[in-house]
């Protein structure tokens, strides 16, 4: 019979040996498992700072790390992976290195999870994160990003000159800096960056100063969000002759602008609102006095100079009206008009020059009455009016002919049948009636219609040339963007502003993806200046007070420039990049 007490002991030293050969087997996966620790560069950090977590595994672990339960609390900026091998009195160590360089969301006691390797995971850890030190109240921080807007309370339309100032009393190996976004707005930089030195509190600041140019196409309150600046602070000097300094990155956030827009004052009485800062308007003559023979040309060049206004608000230099003979027996020729658009540091000067040849078909006296042009003086705060005067022309008769009421006229066809009247000097030719004669003026007529028409025929072939050169190829592209095209020309050639806008929105939104604008502004501010300035001289006529006057051919002779100059093949040449907020010593 078996001893009880016997049994018990036997039960005990089995349940004893099932639990030590299972804390055998824990060891020994405890000792499979490749051991990974994880360390910050420092403890605490700030909520604006950047910091770096080292993972490190004295053994490859079981799979490629997840870092991504670490951004519930944390913003991941890069990661990279090293690997360390070495070899010490015969005893070889290897090690493997992951650096996460992260920042933090809020601010507090933070908790960093185990990320997992696999079937491995790291070790967990809290993190204090502290409140970033205030920009404003604290002069003596290290970085200071600081913005303003001049005039706060800008007419719509009218130019704002926003100014951004960065401050450092540190060294940075490199800087970026966000661009200014206004919905609805036309933003464009001024001129390249300056750079000075100041002293705060008793410390000295270098200065990168940068200035944009605002135009806000629409009135009321609105507010330009804050711009961010992301930098990096050497930490350390170099580390070796391969090594690059040591570096932390720090983000700093200037503050918001509101700007109160005000809309079309009532006292403007013009047809096309036009604020600006100074205009001047210049007239020349190629006679002076402007007096000119019948039938030779006098051309009249006028410039409009524009301070604080873009291209698309300066008007056009339309023709002379002029009393006296009939206006047929004064012909007016304008060419091209030069657009030239200036960027200085204080804003931008808009210009606008216009050439007219003038040709008179008959003598006597043409009179033009003054020309004015209306705009609002952002300066002084009222309506301003620039005058020229009125002008009289004087036609003389053509040289040679001293009658008075003289003309030039081409010959009538019932005059070649005349006997042509000698005067000295002249060699004339006279043809006999009869068969001989009708027979030569038989091979004459023929020999000049075979060249009118072969001239015809050459010129014609030119002017389809000339157009398709001009005209964007409407076979290439999308469905929707060929039919954008198409709708844009009949737009253009009826006159029709809400179909041009609505085609361009189109196009507009087939040509930028990524970036769809939303309304005529955002579609210039993507296009080249005389597009730009034709869409938004289109926007302006939409809400002018004059409606109805747009003249759709300048628009779809800029836009046929624009999209064929689009669709060559451009050559390759080396690209140079903006040139950064900051660059390294």
């Amino acid at each position: 019979m078996t001893n009880p007490i016997d049994f018990k002991i036997r039960a005990s030293s089995r349940f004893n040996f099932g639990w030590i050969l299972l804390g055998m087997v824990l060891v020994i996966a405890e000792a499979a498992a490749a051991a990974i620790n994880v360390s910050p560069d420092r403890n605490p950090v700030r909520i604006n700072e950047s910091f770096t977590l080292t993972f490190t595994a004295s053994d490859s672990p079981d799979g490629e790390p997840d870092f991504s339960v670490l951004e519930q609390d944390f913003e991941i900026l890069n990661q990279g992976r090293s690997s360390n091998i070495s070899l010490i009195n015969g005893e070889y160590s290897k090690s493997v290195s992951w650096n996460v360089n992260l920042m933090a969301r809020k601010t507090g006691r933070l908790f960093v999870p185990p990320v997992s390797f696999g079937q491995d995971h790291s070790h967990s850890l809290h993190l204090e994160v502290l409140d970033a030190i205030g920009n404003d109240a604290d002069q003596e921080s290290e970085l200071l990003l600081e913005v303003s807007a001049r005039p706060e309370n800008p007419y719509v339309q009218a130019q704002v000159i926003y100014t951004v100032q960065f401050l450092r009393r540190v060294e940075l190996a490199q800087a970026s800096l966000s661009e200014p976004v206004l919905e609805g707005a036309i933003i464009q930089k001024l001129d390249d960056d300056r750079n000075f030195t100041v002293r705060r509190n008793g410390h000295p600041y270098a200065v990168t100063e940068r200035r944009y140019a605002i135009f806000p196409q629409q009135s009321g309150l609105v507010a330009i969000p804050p711009l961010e600046l992301k930098a990096d602070v050497v930490t350390s000097g170099n580390l070796g002759f391969f090594n690059r300094p040591s570096t932390r990155l720090r983000r700093i956030q200037s503050n918001a602008v509101a700007l109160d827009v005000r809309p079309v004052p009532a006292e403007f009485k013009g047809d096309h609102w036009f604020p600006a800062e100074q205009v001047v308007l210049f007239e020349q003559w190629s006679s002076d006095p402007p007096e000119i023979a019948v039938g030779e040309p006098l051309t009249r060049t006028l410039k409009l100079t524009a301070t604080g206004a873009p291209l698309s608000l300066l008007p056009e230099l339309g023709k002379l009206s002029f009393k006296g003979p009939t206006g047929e027996a004064l012909k007016q020729y304008p060419d091209q008009p030069v657009l030239e658009e200036k960027k200085s540091f204080s804003g931008i000067v808009g210009s606008r020059e216009q050439k007219v040849a003038l040709i008179p078909a008959r003598p006597g006296s043409f009179h033009s009455d003054a020309q004015e042009i209306a705009w609002w003086n952002t300066r002084t705060d009222r309506l301003e009016i620039t005058r020229l005067p009125g002008i009289t022309i004087k036609a003389l008769p053509a040289a040679g002919n001293t009658a008075t009421n003289s003309s030039v006229e081409l010959p009538k066809a019932h005059d070649l049948t005349k006997d042509p009247v000698e005067s000295p000097g002249t060699l004339s030719y006279a043809y006999a009636s009869g068969e001989t004669g009708d027979g030569v003026w038989f091979w004459v007529s023929v020999s000049l219609a075979f060249g009118w028409g072969a001239t015809l025929i050459v010129l014609a072939m030119k002017r389809f040339a000339s157009n398709r050169e001009e005209t964007p190829d409407e076979s290439q592209g999308t469905a929707s963007e060929r039919r954008a095209i198409r709708d844009l020309k009949m737009a253009c050639r009826d006159n029709a502003p809400l179909a041009a806008k609505e085609a361009l929105l189109t196009w507009g939104s087939v040509q930028w993806p990524d970036s769809i604008p939303r309304n005529l502004a955002a579609l210039a501010a993507q296009c080249d200046a005389k597009l730009g300035a034709e869409v938004l001289s289109l926007n302006q006529s939409l809400y002018s007070r004059a409606a109805g006057a747009w003249n759709g051919a300048g628009c779809w002779d800029a836009f046929s420039n624009y999209a064929g100059q689009q669709s060559r093949p451009k050559p390759i040449k080396r690209g140079v990049d903006l040139e950064p907020l900051f660059k390294a010593r």
